[in-house]
């Protein structure tokens, strides 16, 4: 067992510095970190939820069964990806199976860190939708001190099916490896059919959701739906019971049974082939093809954005880091508009949902531009060929920003076009031009973040992900955004309509020529530095 507790916390400390740092504070201050995002989180849940119960919805164990199941199948996909990222595609494979430690052992460490994965994306993700339910609902002692109980018992059962959903996934993998344009293919019909499925759900809500003309008759119709579907969901409709009455607590025994019965199967079936699949290198298994190509004479500028879209290209992670939130955009915001359209009471009330738009737009660009903070680090071992380069720097870099921007500012154009078929078109035009200045802002200080800190010394190009500056940056944008939609939710009220449109972009432009300023001399001052 020691074996396996020193192997555990070996790849931990790869992944995070949690374990590995000797100073306290600093250990004290990361705990911290994450108590106040769930604090912060369980807040705003809080407010949104009162503002929807305060309508008539009721709070029962029905409810809780269905949170639990929605809890459980986001859980279950998150799963899926640690399983075969940590399992099968991990870098640390080979160096682990030469340690002084059976197999068995080396497996069973890695089920360990995927479980502290897995308890970490519940913990984030239900320990807030959990409290602000018990919280708004006013339910009793039992259910709440039940909750960390669940939380390590929740993600059993993700974890064994996600075992068991990774064999055939990486069976399609394999397959996908070699053809490049197949598994693009792939990706973008698997992603049209998920926005299809959230459009077509959202667009039901949003038919039939209509609070000012029909509220008794809606929330009772919720309610009731709430009734019939929770109580269909037997396991989890009984484990909600027994966190809300103690004298049912024993299906939650009952649960912890049947997740270690499917988790022991699960591990029985995958464990021959980790063993097998885990020395596989996949990308010796596929034979490289290599076409001649007619010379191309590109500008220095365009060479550079063409090398931008090879990278990008060679990186299943890379495409979803720059494509998903880009392709989604349009949906999410129309759907999301068409459904809080549904319930405006007033031209104010409307303003503020122009506001929650901008706030919407300006999140899902921060999304799309995050991937900028490991722009330096993505180069690794190859960052030598940009100082040798007869390129300048300064090409070299905003061919970097100019590539993101290219993707933003695109799904900001259509979405910005589709949106004014139905909201100001004025209001649209003006919202959508203070974000874009945001988002070329935003994309300057995430790849300034990169300059100042690098991580060049990688095994595996997922290691950038791992950067700090990756959350700096998301939490820079969300910050930004919710400046900017915030300013025209609260001058809602305002007689001068265009006013608040008009102090988002003054600070949306003025924050994209600070940091382009602040970029350009990171550049001169910084960047010639950098070493491997």
């Amino acid at each position: 067992m020691q074996t396996i507790l020193k192997l555990f916390k070996l790849q931990i400390d790869n992944k995070s510095d949690f374990l590995k740092t000797t100073n306290i504070k600093k250990m004290l201050f990361s705990i911290l970190k994450y108590i106040l995002i769930i604090g912060a989180a369980t807040l705003l849940l809080s407010v949104v939820l009162l503002r929807i119960f305060i309508l008539g919805f009721n709070t029962n164990a029905e409810l809780i069964a269905i949170v639990l199941l929605v809890t459980q199948i986001i859980s279950l996909f998150f799963a899926i990806g640690n399983v075969i990222k940590n399992l099968y595609l991990s870098k640390d494979n080979e160096l682990l199976m030469v340690l002084p430690a059976t197999p068995n052992q080396i497996f069973m460490s890695k089920i360990m860190v995927i479980y502290a994965q897995e308890l970490l994306v519940n913990t984030l993700i239900s320990l807030p939708l959990f409290l602000s339910i018990g919280i708004v609902g006013g339910l009793n002692g039992v259910y709440f001190l039940s909750i960390p109980f669940m939380l390590i018992l929740l993600p059993i059962l993700p974890i064994s099916l996600a075992s068991l959903l990774s064999i055939p996934v990486m069976a399609v993998i394999r397959y996908l490896k070699s053809k490049t344009i197949l598994s693009i293919v792939a990706i973008l019909v698997v992603v049209a059919i998920c926005v299809t499925a959230y459009s077509v759900l959202l667009g039901k809500i949003a038919g039939s959701f209509n609070i000012v003309d029909r509220q008794i008759e809606t929330v009772r119709k919720i309610n009731q739906s709430i009734l019939n579907i929770g109580s269909k969901i037997i396991v989890f409709y009984q484990i909600a019971l027994a966190m809300l009455n103690i004298s049912k607590c024993y299906w939650i025994l009952v649960f912890l049974g049947m997740c270690a019965v499917i988790f022991v199967l699960s591990i029985f079936i995958i464990r021959p082939l980790y063993f097998k699949t885990a020395m596989s290198n996949l990308e010796n298994s596929v034979k490289p093809l290599v076409k001649e190509k007619a010379f191309k004479k590109r500008s220095p500028f365009m060479s550079l954005i063409n090398k931008e879209v090879i990278q990008v290209f060679r990186s299943p992670g890379y495409m979803f880091d720059y494509f998903l939130f880009t392709f989604l955009m349009p949906f999410i915001v129309v759907c999301y508009d068409k459904l809080m359209l549904s319930i405006a009471v007033s031209q104010a009330g409307e303003v503020m949902i122009a506001g929650s738009h901008v706030l919407v737009i300006g999140i899902l660009a921060i999304l799309s531009n995050i991937s900028s903070a490991s722009a330096i680090s993505r180069e690794g071992g190859n960052f030598y060929i940009s100082k040798v380069s007869p390129v300048d720097y300064y090409r070299q870099i905003f061919a970097k920003l100019t590539f993101n921007a290219i993707f933003t500012l695109s799904a900001l154009i259509i979405t910005m076009f589709v949106s004014m078929f139905y909201l100001n078109p004025l209001q649209v035009f003006m919202g959508t031009l203070a974000v874009a200045f945001m988002s070329i802002g935003h994309i300057a200080i995430s790849i300034d973040m990169d300059i100042k800190n690098p991580k060049l010394d990688w095994y595996s190009a997922e290691e950038t992900s791992s950067s700090g500056a990756l959350v700096k940056s998301m939490i820079v944008g969300i910050l930004m955004a919710t400046v900017l939609g915030g300013i025209i939710i609260l001058m809602a009220f305002t007689k001068a309509v265009f006013v608040p449109w008009l102090i988002i972009l003054i600070i949306g432009l003025a924050f994209a020529i600070w940091r382009v300023y602040i970029l350009v001399l990171r550049i001169n001052l910084q960047y010639d530095k950098i070493e491997i």
